[in-house]
């Protein structure tokens, strides 16, 4: 009676409520118990431990966990296990099985607090085969006995290392194959014409001009030469001739001149250069570094030159 009274004022406190719990770490380096350094409890809690994580490191606070003291000494030990100095990740506090005054410590006010107040995540472990002491409800997680405390808090190593070998493995394919596709991807690119041969665009566009000039020009010769014929034939024309012959010329010569202005190489007679890095045309100062190595082509040859400066302005020379 006296312990359903006490379980009562503190539902009603929210000492037992849900929304109180914290989760226990996924990878504890150092558990704190609290415990009989004597009873069966602490050897289980080490057993399962060790077995299944050889190397996590186990804080003994020793306490009472029945008798006379008890409850001093149990409160006393989480308090301890608390203090920041030791680094405890988290907690398990309980005892082996008993008889139900046993285990009477872990149903007093002070220890059902102690657990709900603990900072540290908190297993309550005290073995029992049907009543549940309060500090079950007050603490993060309650198990059925020291041992199953210690499957719960400790994580197996070796599935960790599996799984974490297994995740590194997915990550290194993963990544070789996007290695491989940006790979290829480059490789694509570079097999194009352009950039094996940046001077192929300059030459196509130089052989469609002059296909088209040709074609120009027979078209005109053959004007001239159907014209001649069918003047031939008339007689006293020859000033009509001429004149007729001058115009043609005329607007021969300025067709000629536009296509001239068009060509690549009159461009480049003008003073204009082609800048070649790695036989890739610069086309902007993101392309260029100081130091770098580039060719320049211009009318009548190419120089090669080393990058003295890079600046975003441009400037064709100072008046006065």
């Amino acid at each position: 009676q006296k312990i359903e009274k006490l379980k009562e004022q503190l539902y009603k406190e929210g000492l037992f409520s849900p929304e109180r719990k914290k989760p226990l770490p996924a990878l504890p380096r150092r558990i704190g118990v609290v415990t009989s350094p004597t009873g069966a409890a602490i050897r289980d809690i080490i057993k399962v431990a060790m077995r299944r994580f050889p190397n996590i490191e186990i804080i003994l606070a020793p306490a009472k966990v029945q008798g006379q003291g008890a409850v001093e000494s149990i409160v006393t030990g989480i308090q301890e296990l608390n203090n920041p100095q030791w680094k405890v990740d988290v907690i398990i506090a309980g005892r082996g099985g008993g008889s139900f005054e046993d285990l009477m410590a872990f149903n007093e006010e002070p220890v059902v607090r102690a657990f709900a107040k603990s900072k540290v995540p908190i297993i309550s472990a005290v073995g029992h085969q049907i009543d549940h002491p309060l500090s079950d409800l007050a603490a993060d997680v309650a198990a059925p006995t020291p041992s199953a405390a210690a499957e719960i808090a400790v994580p197996v190593k070796a599935e960790l290392v599996a799984a974490i070998d297994t995740y590194t493995m997915r990550m290194v394919r993963r990544l070789a194959m996007m290695v491989e596709s940006f790979a290829n991807r480059i490789t694509l690119i570079t097999r194009r014409r352009v950039f094996q041969n940046p001077m192929s665009l300059v030459e196509n566009y130089e052989l469609t001009l002059a296909d088209i000039e040709n074609r120009l020009q027979s078209l005109m010769q053959k004007r001239i030469t159907g014209t001649k014929e069918r003047l031939s034939r008339v007689k006293d024309l020859e000033l009509i001739i001429k004149n007729r012959l001058q115009n043609y010329w005329h607007i021969f010569m300025m067709n000629a001149s536009k296509l001239e202005h068009l060509s690549p190489k009159s461009v480049l007679m003008r003073g204009y250069s082609i800048t070649l890095k790695d036989s890739q045309v610069v086309s902007s100062i993101q392309m260029i570094h100081k130091g770098d190595g580039v060719r320049v082509i211009v009318y009548d040859g190419s120089m090669q030159c080393d990058v003295q400066s890079v600046s975003s302005e441009v400037g064709f020379g100072k008046k006065g």
